[in-house]
């Protein structure tokens, strides 16, 4: 069944009217995703595996001993690199946003040591005087206290754990993607890794290929807490900047998120979106980011120096990677109208750069440098096309109703306009975002590796009504029983609500035999006991099933 479906026959069973009303069809869809979320917390066996892909990164230290760094002209949020890029022997450092949310481990010539999270990295000016730089998530504490050394201290960069998706429930197993070496690694209790000083202070843990995993600290990045203004042009007396398409003109809503850091190179989202055709009377220009604009201070991303025109033209495709961390979303804009031929969509966002205490030109040496971005998703209610229009046709993209990642800009980008040159990636989905659950892995990775993680992972809304929920078929009448308790809980009707839960829990309990162990039922199981002390007691006992991460 899908939601619709679904939808139909939780009315059929309250013996509601065909002709329901909107408000009753969106409160029937949200007890239908409340029972969807609440199954998969409490029967995860019941949802289909996916395989996810983490890569890891190895640690980074200079080989030279003149290769240090300082805190660049007395900010403690700033560091810079003794060497200039390009000094032979010399760590390079990579200003791809790579390094972004991974950690620097400093140590002063008082032999002590200091822990920082990197913000992000970029090289300031060029040639002869060019440096590196990095900011960093918390000050440096050495421009306080005199007693602190501020220059000439070692480094090291490394990353201490690695964030699942927000979205993953349990994990099943995880194996080292390698030749010869595809062996599933030893998933191990936080209190069991520090008793073993598996988990002790980074430099001390030995290097090689990861064969063990462990659970460490729960993190989120804060959410916006105000909603894109959104605006048509007409309201701005902006003219020039119409809607130009391919995309089509329509109806639409907005909301964004903040964000961090990026995966891996490998993990881009699957639809780059970006229309790089002359649409704009200029070969091989980016429409939605032209350097032209006469209106000085008034778009961000048209920005007078040209900086964002040239960083997002320089990544073309690759200006949608998948970030490290992601906030949950605003609040949803005021649905706004665009017109072939007409204005386009001013949208207006807060500073994030100034949020944080980056966005003050007095603050020269890290202004703009937060390393963190906005993420925008646009949903399409309805299209329109008009006569010549040679962009998409009407018809060519599907009025939805599913916000989808439209583009992401750096946190300074408090207004762009949206005038239909970008096509959304139409599969990557808004995700519900709660936090992300760090691991660990022993030893340190001292080579990028990828690990194959197999994983049961917290079901995305049913939006549409042609969604279907992943889950085996048998499974969606636990969802209408559930879904009916919520609904007769909100009439009032408590005999009707505890008949239907009583039925849930029946099907919970049958399907739990069924598919709570995948081999076959008509098969007796039997599990082996090891003797205690032993070692494959030790490593194996309560493993016989799909492992998971405990705490």
């Amino acid at each position: 069944m899908n939601l619709g479906e679904m939808r139909t026959a939780i009315f059929a069973q309250a013996d509601w009217g065909p002709k329901a009303s909107t408000e009753a069809k969106a409160r029937a869809n949200e007890f239908i995703n409340r029972a969807y979320n609440l199954l998969a917390l409490e029967a995860p066996f019941l949802f289909f595996e996916d395989e996810l892909h983490i890569a890891t990164q190895k640690d980074e230290a200079p080989t030279l001993s003149t290769d240090l760094v300082n805190v660049e002209n007395g900010d403690p949020w700033v560091l810079s690199a003794a060497l200039s890029p390009g000094t032979t022997g010399a760590l390079v450092w990579p200003t791809d946003r790579s390094w972004d949310g991974r950690w620097v481990e400093l140590k002063d010539s008082n032999d002590t040591y200091h822990r920082h999270q990197i913000r992000t990295v970029w090289t300031e000016g060029s040639g002869v005087g060019a440096e590196y730089r990095m900011t960093l998530y918390t000050p440096y504490n050495g421009v306080a206290n005199a007693a602190v050394p501020t220059t000439g201290m070692t480094y090291r960069v490394y990353t201490p754990h690695y964030s699942l998706p927000a979205d993953v429930i349990s994990v099943n197993s995880m194996r080292l993607y390698q030749e010869n070496e595809g062996w599933p690694l030893e998933i191990m209790g936080q209190m069991e890794a520090e008793q073993k000083r598996i988990a002790d202070a980074n430099r001390n843990v030995s290097a090689g290929r990861p064969r063990v995993a462990y659970r460490r600290e729960h993190w989120s990045m804060p959410s916006p807490t105000e909603d894109p203004e959104q605006l048509s042009l007409d309201e701005e007396n902006l003219s020039g900047f119409n809607w130009l398409g391919p995309e089509p003109a329509g109806t639409f809503q907005y909301v964004f998120t903040y964000c961090w850091g990026r995966r891996d190179d490998q993990h881009w989202t699957n639809n780059p979106g970006l229309d790089k055709s002359t649409i704009s009377g200029t070969a091989g220009t980016l429409a939605w980011c032209n350097s032209t604009l006469s209106v000085p201070n008034v778009l961000a991303l048209y920005d007078s120096d040209n900086s964002l025109y040239a960083q997002l033209s320089a990544l073309g495709d690759r200006a949608r990677y998948s970030p490290l961390w992601e906030s949950a979303p605003s609040e949803a804009s005021e649905v706004v109208s665009a017109e072939t031929n007409g204005q386009g969509i001013l949208l207006k966002f807060p500073d994030l750069e100034k949020i944080q205490g980056f966005g003050y030109s007095a603050q020269a040496q890290r202004y703009r440098r937060s390393g963190w971005r906005i993420r925008i998703y646009r949903k399409r209610l309805s299209s329109t096309t008009a006569s010549g229009f040679t962009g998409f046709g009407e018809m060519d993209v599907e009025d939805s109703g599913v916000y989808y990642l439209m583009m992401e800009v750096p946190g300074w980008c408090s207004e762009i306009i949206d005038n239909g040159a970008i096509t959304p990636d139409y599969g990557t989905r808004l995700k519900t975002v709660h936090g992300y659950q760090n691991i660990a892995l022993y030893p340190r990775p001292d080579a990028r590796y990828e690990l194959d993680v197999r994983c049961v992972r917290r079901p995305a809304p049913l939006v549409h009504d042609q969604d279907a929920p992943r889950i085996h078929p048998e499974s969606v009448e636990l969802i209408l029983q559930r879904a009916l308790t919520f609904l007769y809980e909100a009439q009032g009707n408590k005999g009707m609500s505890a008949t239907a839960f009583a039925r849930y829990e029946r099907n919970l309990q049958t399907l739990s035999k069924r598919y709570g162990d995948l081999r076959s039922s008509a098969r007796a199981t039997y599990r082996k006991v090891a003797r205690a002390g032993s070692r494959s007691s030790r490593q194996w006992a309560n493993r016989i099933t799909d492992l998971m991460l405990d705490t």
